[in-house]
């Protein structure tokens, strides 16, 4: 009653809606697509939880890059991997936002054009 907003009690809460965009876009991708991108080596994974979390154990070859300290991490995870290339973020399972939270900032940085070391850059 104390939220100008409401709170919605009511909806879908599945991984699928939680990963779904506005625009009706879905970023979620399912398991055996991402063990074949995982297989073929056609994909980078970017563990989106804590360094303390990754160290305990992660996708092998992945690349940790933390919520809590994206812009830290950025320049450092993210070179070296080719522009186009597909990027797959995962953290701790369907209650986990962590990995749609890098997701979703990450199209934005890259959809500007952003690369590591180079900046912005204008065509």
């Amino acid at each position: 009653q104390l939220r100008p907003q409401g709170l919605r009690l009511v909806g879908d809460w599945s991984p699928e809606a939680r990963l779904t965009l506005e625009s009706g876009e879905t970023i979620a991708i399912p398991l055996q697509e991402a063990e074949a991108f995982y297989h073929s080596r056609a994909a980078v994974f970017l563990d989106a939880r804590d360094p303390e979390f990754y160290a305990l154990g992660h996708i092998e070859g992945a690349r940790n890059l933390p919520w809590e300290e994206f812009d830290q991490y950025f320049d450092q995870v993210m070179a070296g991997i080719p522009s186009g290339m597909t990027i797959i973020t995962y953290c701790d399972g369907e209650e986990c936002n962590l990995s749609k939270d890098v997701a979703l900032v990450l199209m934005e940085t890259l959809a500007i054009g952003f690369r590591p070391g180079l900046g912005r850059s204008v065509s």
